[in-house]
């Protein structure tokens, strides 16, 4: 319970901090099939006695009915970020979805795979609406300055 409070908080400080523009759709605007999206599931949460969410490396897949039926999300559609679910964060019917994908990169003469963060998703009512808000970039010319 601490580690998702914990979570939540981390997520909702990130809000506060960043100003990105937020992408609104709803559930029967979005591309979803039916099933779950990965036979290997990393996480499962019960938001209430009928909603369930599956995480896994190829999405977020959901259950309204307590399993029965289960929609899962395209990848790259224009829905809940796409990519590998990193956090999920519940209270009540409201839902908070972080997301990753592996992306590579050209160090000395060969590529390496690294994790990029794809943004937060929000839902306040269950799953039925989302709001998408895309990772946050610095800019080129931001840097960090270290005060001792």
């Amino acid at each position: 319970m601490i580690k998702r409070l914990y979570i939540l908080l981390i997520i909702l400080s990130t809000f506060a901090f960043s100003v990105p523009l937020a992408t609104s759709y709803d559930l029967a605007d979005t591309l979803v099939y039916e099933g779950l999206g990965s036979n290997a599931i990393t996480d499962i949460v019960e938001v209430n006695d009928s909603i369930f969410l599956f995480a896994s490396g190829n999405g977020l897949s959901i259950s309204y009915d307590r399993g029965e039926n289960i929609y899962t999300y395209y990848q790259g559609s224009n829905t809940v970020s796409y990519g590998a679910i990193t956090g999920i964060a519940t209270l009540g019917e409201h839902m908070w979805i972080a997301t990753a994908y592996d992306t590579m990169i050209l160090e000395g003469s060969y590529y390496r795979d690294y994790p990029k963060g794809n943004g937060i998703s929000y839902t306040p009512d269950g799953g039925q609406t989302w709001e998408r808000f895309p990772q946050s970039v610095d800019a080129q010319n931001d840097s960090i300055e270290l005060l001792y």
